[in-house]
């Protein structure tokens, strides 16, 4: 089990940390700060635009849902609503359990003329955040910020049956 392997590699260098004389214990503490700060000062590059972050998910952690599902997003805001699509089905293809993804599939299903589809990621949003109309909205501003009206006005639609009930 990897959470018990770690576990016993925290414990042993729990113990081997305790037997430092206060100077080496300094030392190392020194050594660990200057290269957690050198490796934030080569990593702040990264955080220039949505675009370069979102690469580096990708990059760094393919196996994330988080990246395709940027990818969509930024693909969803510039008006590719296909190929937001295809990258929000990837992410939901990684993580079947993120509200928020089936959300903003469901915008690009809709502004993609798939309805069907739209109402189906709604269904299964729904499911995993019984009442959440926040999410909905917050796709809806998204929509409507993109000039996309129809969708903006599905989600808040959405957004406000789940208010009411």
């Amino acid at each position: 089990d990897h959470a018990a392997s770690l576990f016993g590699l925290a414990l042993a260098l729990g113990a081997w940390l305790g037997n430092l004389e206060a100077r080496a214990y300094g030392a190392l503490l020194a050594a660990v700060v200057i290269a957690g700060g050198v490796r934030s000062a080569v990593r702040v590059p990264v955080w220039r635009s949505d675009v370069s972050v979102t690469l580096s998910i990708l990059e760094d952690s393919p196996r994330s849902y988080a990246g395709p599902a940027r990818t969509g997003a930024l693909l969803l805001a510039s008006g590719d609503s296909q190929k937001a699509l295809a990258a929000l089905q990837v992410a939901i293809g990684i993580f079947d359990r993120g509200h928020s993804t089936y959300v903003a599939g469901a915008a690009a299903a809709f502004a993609s003329g798939r309805p069907d589809l739209a109402h189906e990621y709604m269904r299964r949003a729904d499911q995993l955040c019984v009442g959440c109309p926040v999410g909905d909205r917050t796709e809806a501003a998204a929509a409507r910020a993109r000039g996309d009206t129809a969708t903006a006005d599905s989600l808040s639609a959405h957004a406000d049956r789940l208010e009411a009930k």
